[in-house]
């Protein structure tokens, strides 16, 4: 009887062993946004989804770190439960079994975020998964880009500087010559401006000496600055420079004296102050002039 007894309550352990494994399974945290990433004073929803395969839930917490938040058990009353949280603000009527809704978010709120699921009996079975969520706020407009002079010529040095707007973090930026991205080794980093409420203004420079093939076909120079934060951000500014003398393409590795010979500068052939009298003083006028005086002299002295 004890061997039977004994085989009958490893039996039922077994059993219970394997239904907790079946019991919970494909948790995981997902955002609303999807990115993670929430802009300073807006909402995000985090969602923590599930299959249970038919076993009863027990409970659904919240945590941001290890402190708990946010619970959800529903054989209780009331079934919710929120716990203060310093700057962390909840909206109730969006926040329920599997769903918190976050909203006002301020940069204190990032960081590690975990929902903790457990199933009742029979299996008990528990799991827990995390997100890092991140608070940003994004520049109110495009970034800036200066170039030194408008106009170049091959061989000059090409300097441009671009800006962002501030934000936190700061913005990523990258320079491209006509869409071509410009090599590290010409690039300049400069730190980032901090202001009184610790945003960052990003910039970065450009020294670049100009080629025949940076210019276009058009004789010109486009340097385009793209600026990005992490996913949840991205502009674009350009400008374009111009060749000095908008020289044709052929002739844009010829010495500067034989490209302007290409198109030679017409010389004036009469002075411009010359007036009728001066004409007729210069030329073929002077010598018919000379021999009306020698036989006007020679009918004299005859």
């Amino acid at each position: 009887m004890q061997p039977t007894l004994c085989l009958a309550g490893v039996a039922f352990f077994a059993l219970l062993t394997v239904q907790g494994g079946l019991a919970l399974k494909d948790v995981r945290l997902v955002t609303r946004p999807g990115n993670g990433v929430v802009r300073r004073g807006s909402a995000i929803t985090l969602i923590c989804e599930y299959d249970l395969e038919g076993a009863p839930l027990y409970s659904v917490k919240w945590y941001r770190g290890n402190r708990e938040f946010f619970r959800h058990v529903p054989n209780e009353t009331p079934s919710t439960e929120m716990f203060p949280f310093q700057g962390l603000n909840i909206d109730r009527e969006q926040s329920h079994d599997n769903k918190v809704q976050l909203v006002d978010v301020g940069f204190n709120l990032a960081g590690n975020y975990s929902c903790e699921v457990s199933a009742d009996a029979p299996s008990f079975s528990t799991d827990f998964v995390s997100h890092y969520i991140t608070v940003v706020a994004l520049p109110d407009k495009r970034p800036v880009v200066t170039a030194e002079r408008p106009d170049y010529e091959v061989g000059d040095v090409l300097r441009a500087n671009c800006t962002s707007g501030i934000s936190r973090p700061s913005a990523n930026l990258t320079f491209y010559i006509n869409d071509v991205p410009v090599s590290a080794d010409d690039v300049r980093h400069f730190p980032a401006r901090l202001t009184t409420d610790l945003m960052e203004s990003s910039q970065i420079g450009l020294v670049l000496t100009l080629r025949p093939f940076h210019f276009t076909s058009q004789s010109r120079v486009t340097i385009r600055c793209d600026a990005t934060i992490l996913n949840a951000y991205a502009e674009t500014a350009k400008v374009t420079v111009k060749s000095r003398l908008d020289v044709p393409l052929h002739a844009r590795d010829l010495p500067v004296s034989s490209a302007a010979a290409i198109e030679p500068k017409p010389e004036r052939v009469t002075s411009p102050n010359r007036t009728g009298s001066a004409l007729l003083a210069s030329g073929p006028f002077w010598r018919a002039n000379l021999v009306m005086w020698v036989a006007l002299v020679l009918v004299v002295c005859s």
